[in-house]
């Protein structure tokens, strides 16, 4: 709690060392002098910057994420010092006039500060389990993440982490028979955009899909793009990467899958059977799926398109076509 209470003490010291200098007297009262001592303590508290390692400022700046909370609110003194004059002419003490200006700054800046405490406990938070995990910590400054990030958005905390190896088909079967299910399997054919990578891999994560299976030509890789559009789900769910999409359907025929399509002028989806050892292919955003792969399935399965839009994106078809398998499959359990 104390990161978010350095804002109160300045304002509140601020306010309190004005009334002591001015006497605790309202006569003569400048309401920017105030306002000003704050700004002249908050900024010797910013050049202590300098004089700090690297670890020890990593945790300042986690400390003034509430700073623009001093400087902004630091203006309602303004306001609430006429408020003090208002109280004290009424005919109250000088100290619960001064008691009840401060107070209600204490209000203000606390519920402020609370609003960055989430942001503020939850880096506190990682730093926490990557010690319990026995993963090194590292502090340093801004700079260096944001070279790490390489111009993506961050906040404030960056790991570097081994690069991804692809698993394998036999991976992916391994994954359905501790499951207890029958294989159930996304194969993508040249999906070039990460983002809809990244969002096929989190939807099989949550549909409870076994694996997904990606080209190695014309086709995006498992990015840091990727990565960040599965919020994770590459570390749960085995991706592997061929050489030839259609050499490949034809090794899952012969361990038994039926192969679907997902394309137009097939049958709809929710009329197929999409029972047993399955795998759904998904073609690409532009051209969809191409001809060799396509006479490869064993049947295509549509989705109905009311509007005038003719198609829907790759990862929000495959996301449809996954969740109806997953309801087929849970009904079969109950």
């Amino acid at each position: 709690m104390w990161q978010m209470l350095w804002p109160v003490l300045v304002v509140v010291g601020a306010n309190t060392i004005y009334h002591i200098s001015a006497k605790s007297t309202p006569e003569g009262f400048n309401p920017f002098a105030s306002l000003v001592l704050t700004y002249a303590i908050a900024g010797a508290v910013s050049l202590i910057m300098f004089f700090l390692t690297a670890e020890q400022k990593n945790i300042l700046q986690e400390m003034t994420k509430a700073n623009w909370a001093t400087y902004a609110l630091s203006a309602s003194i303004v306001f609430l010092e006429f408020g003090y004059i208002m109280v004290y002419r009424a005919g109250w003490p000088v100290s619960t006039a001064s008691l009840i200006s401060n107070t209600i700054v204490c209000c203000i800046l606390l519920f402020v500060g609370l609003l960055f405490y989430k942001e503020v406990l939850t880096a506190k938070q990682i730093a926490g389990m990557a010690k319990d995990s026995g993963v090194p910590l590292d502090f340093v400054d801004r700079e260096v993440i944001n070279a790490m990030a390489r111009g993506e958005r961050h906040q404030g905390v960056a790991a570097r982490v081994s690069e991804y190896s692809y698993s394998t088909i036999q991976d992916v079967f391994k994954r359905a028979e501790e499951s207890g299910e029958d294989p159930f399997v996304i194969v993508l054919d040249e999906i070039s955009d990460p983002h809809n990578l990244g969002a096929v891999i989190r939807t099989a994560e949550c549909a409870g899909a076994h694996g997904v299976i990606i080209p190695k030509r014309r086709a995006c890789g498992l990015t840091g793009v990727a990565a960040k559009a599965s919020a994770g789900a590459i570390e749960s769910v085995p991706v592997v990467r061929v050489t030839n999409i259609s050499r490949t359907l034809d090794e899952l025929k012969e361990l038994g899958l039926w192969i679907a399509a997902c394309d137009m002028g097939g049958q709809l989806y929710y009329k197929a059977d999409l029972s047993g050892p399955l795998a759904v292919v998904i073609g690409s955003e532009g051209s969809g799926i191409s001809k060799l792969v396509k006479d490869k399935c064993d049947f295509t399965v549509s989705m109905p398109l009311k509007g005038r839009v003719n198609s829907l994106n790759a990862s929000n078809a495959a996301a449809v076509i996954m969740y109806e398998v997953r309801r087929r499959r849970d009904m079969l359990d109950e």
